[in-house]
């Protein structure tokens, strides 16, 4: 599979970014009632070091882990602002 052949140079780096405040938001947290905190930080990098369409897509998922974790940590209406960025750039 060629990495990032689902989106333009351009985005990639919007992507990246993204997903970076995305992590910086899940390793600041301090509330774990129903998410996993380190698997979602190592599915973010996953999606950083070696992306694709699906890894994000299942990043972004309604009712996963990070989505999971941001209701947890108060960050749940960014959480949906992040996701719908990264759905309009993939």
């Amino acid at each position: 599979m060629k990495i990032f052949s689902f989106c333009s140079k351009n985005n990639k780096k919007k992507i990246f970014k993204l997903l970076e405040t995305i992590k910086g938001l899940v390793e600041a947290g301090e509330d774990y009632t129903f998410g996993d905190k380190e698997k979602a930080i190592q599915e973010i990098d996953a999606a950083i070091y070696s992306p694709s369409k699906e890894n994000i897509e299942w990043l972004i998922a309604p009712t996963g882990n990070i989505q999971e974790l941001s209701i947890d940590n108060g960050w749940s209406d960014e959480f949906i602002t992040l996701s719908e960025r990264l759905e309009n750039l993939i």
